[in-house]
């Protein structure tokens, strides 16, 4: 879960660390997306494209895929079907939103788990990203973005996971969300790592299951 501070400092130096990690060999997670909100075609691929970003720079590509929600037909090209290793997004209007009863400021959750069911759905509330991009004059897609890069940061660190600095910070700046506009705003090493091993991880589980009669 992420809220907003309208001002305060940002870290200096997240944007060398972001640049000087070693993440390695790549990773790849695959990550349904439920768009309750039809949020307009081109600003989802925008939002998809600054998560991807901010997740190459730690070594973890992604595979986006749109799944269906009710009243949309499934294409041929939507697989939704495989769920070993993918982790679900769920953008959420206000009227669903609001029946979660969750914090009035956040921007979404992530679910909770433990390392032998580990969470694999997150949630990011759209009416909320609208009105901050309002405040700030920051592009919808931008905040949309991070916030769901935030978000899948809480399914594979843990939902326990916040940082005092960075993408993980449970208050964000105005600063920083002005920072993230020119890629300037993400994991540090230590996080990537971190986040490494816990899709190997997770993966391995699932395939376990997966193989359980």
């Amino acid at each position: 879960m992420v809220l907003i501070l309208a001002a305060a400092a940002s870290p200096s130096g997240l944007a060398r660390d972001d640049a000087g990690a070693d993440p390695g060999s790549k990773l790849t997670v695959a990550l349904h997306v439920y768009d309750y909100a039809q949020v307009e075609g081109g600003e989802m691929a925008r939002a998809q494209n600054e998560a991807s970003t901010v997740l190459e720079r730690i070594g973890i590509e992604t595979v986006w895929r749109h799944c269906p929600v009710p009243g949309e037909q499934l294409t041929p090209a939507d697989d939704c079907h495989s769920t070993v290793g993918a982790l679900v997004l769920r953008i959420l209007p206000q009227a669903m939103a609001e029946r979660m009863a969750r914090d009035n400021a956040s921007l979404g959750f992530a679910q909770n788990g433990d390392a032998a069911t580990p969470g694999f759905v997150a949630s990011v509330f759209y009416h909320r990203v609208e009105s901050l991009s309002v405040e700030l004059g920051c592009a919808r897609a931008v905040i949309l973005g991070y916030a769901m890069a935030h978000e899948i940061g809480h399914l594979l660190l843990g939902t326990s996971s916040h940082s005092p600095q960075g993408i993980m910070r449970a208050r964000w700046t105005e600063k920083e969300l002005l920072s993230a506009s020119a890629g300037r705003f993400g994991f540090f090493p230590q996080q990537g790592a971190k986040m490494r091993a816990g899709l190997e991880s997770r993966t391995k589980v699932q395939a376990g299951l997966a193989r359980t009669p």
